[in-house]
């Protein structure tokens, strides 16, 4: 869904020049991921914002275009942190590659996303949103999904197509590829357990090394290329 869905051309001058829509924006990331929409009160958001309940309306024209807005900045923050990365296998894959190529490309790609993963960047503190929307999708997913998700999902299963000689379009290499990014995932929507079973230990830099080894055996595991 694009953002001029829900956001007049007007609205999004008046956010762009606003520190307090930005306010407003950086409540939404903590209230609706806690709450949800429907939990969310615009009381509590203009509260929390240091703002008032007609600041929702007037930069974003209610509760819900506010929400949406948030998922938009979610993404956008998403985008900025893979788009290095990303950007550079997509040009690989339009020159072609071998197995062996598209074999390592993919192990990039897995390996880009587990940093970001274990990283203070930021990420953490939009995953609730992110994992309501998954759970109970509403039309906020869309925008999650065709301006990030969608075209992650098409690289892994170009790159799992090439490796197997299987049709990258599918079912089975979608199942591959959910299965495989479902486990660099899990060191960030699991990060709590992972770190409690390390005796309480913080993720530092001398555990990357290891769980960039351990996706990477899996993948040539599953992939059947080991």
């Amino acid at each position: 869904m694009p953002i001029k869905n829900y956001i007049s051309p007007i609205q999004m001058e008046r956010i762009e020049e606003s520190e307090r829509a930005k306010a407003l924006l950086n409540a939404g990331i903590d209230l609706f991921g806690i709450y949800g929409i429907k939990g969310t009160k615009t009381r509590m958001l203009a509260d929390e914002s240091g703002s008032n309940s007609a600041a929702v309306t007037y930069y974003f024209g209610s509760k819900q275009g506010l929400y949406f807005a948030t998922m938009d900045h979610i993404v956008d923050g998403i985008l900025e942190m893979t788009n290095p990365f990303i950007e550079v296998i997509e040009e690989k894959l339009k020159s072609g590659l071998n197995k062996k190529e598209a074999l390592d490309e993919f192990q990039n790609l897995m390996e880009g996303f587990c940093e970001l993963f274990i990283e203070d960047n930021g990420l953490e503190r939009w995953t609730n949103i992110i994992l309501r929307e998954h759970a109970s999708p509403t039309e906020a997913y869309d925008i999650f999904y065709d301006r990030y998700y969608k075209r992650t999902q098409n690289i892994m299963r170009e790159l799992i197509g090439n490796v197997t000689d299987q049709d990258s379009k599918s079912d089975e290499v979608m199942i591959l590829a959910h299965a495989i990014f479902g486990q660099t995932l899990g060191f960030l929507i699991a990060r709590e357990s992972l770190e409690r079973g390390l005796k309480g230990k913080k993720i530092k830099k001398n555990h990357h090394g290891i769980m960039q080894e351990t996706i990477r055996i899996n993948i040539q595991a599953m992939l059947g290329r080991g």
